[in-house]
């Protein structure tokens, strides 16, 4: 089995739709018992088609894709520049996405999609890249501090009525 990360082109937008749907489904679903609606509502908004093919079109949005033997089973998003008064850096990038399907976590795809994602912001003269992750999500909290992230404060997001805590973490892009 061979693992590549590749930059997502424009007629992938189906694939990153269909990806960013059922790995949210798989991050949040169980957090929205007895929401359903809300859920749905949301996966529709940000996950539509349409919606991912615009943002892929946007210059200051960056996607890639990781696949198994051809297979997506993973993707990545960095926004650059994407400002947060918590990170000191005039542009810093924001790292938006990064999910990979459940069945594959825990193998190294998302080291390389990291991977990827970095050189970009490298590539790109960025200092700093920040990201907004669960505060209940242990697993990839310990995955970003593995990487080096730090936490640099908090955030709060609403979908429908559910209301999320989430970290917010930085780290410093080191230049080559």
């Amino acid at each position: 089995m061979t693992v590549t990360v590749r930059k997502a082109q424009p007629g992938d937008a189906a694939v990153i739709a269909l990806l960013g749907r059922l790995t949210f489904c798989e991050t949040f679903g169980p957090l929205f018992l007895g929401h359903d609606a809300e859920l749905q509502a949301y996966l529709d908004q940000t996950f539509s088609v349409a919606k991912i093919a615009s943002s892929m079109a946007k210059p200051e949005n960056h996607y890639w894709l990781s696949l198994l033997d051809d297979l997506p089973i993973g993707y990545a998003k960095l926004k650059r520049p994407s400002a947060n008064t918590l990170v000191d850096d005039p542009a810093p990038a924001q790292l938006q996405k990064i999910y990979i399907l459940a069945e594959f976590l825990g193998h190294g795809i998302g080291n390389d999609l990291m991977d990827a994602v970095m050189t970009e912001a490298r590539a790109g003269g960025v200092g700093q890249v920040w990201l907004t992750v669960l505060d209940a999500n242990d697993r990839a909290i310990r995955f970003y501090l593995r990487h080096g992230w730090t936490r640099a404060g908090t955030a709060q997001f609403a979908i429908g009525t559910q209301a999320f805590s989430f970290l917010v973490l930085k780290t410093m892009v080191t230049r080559s």
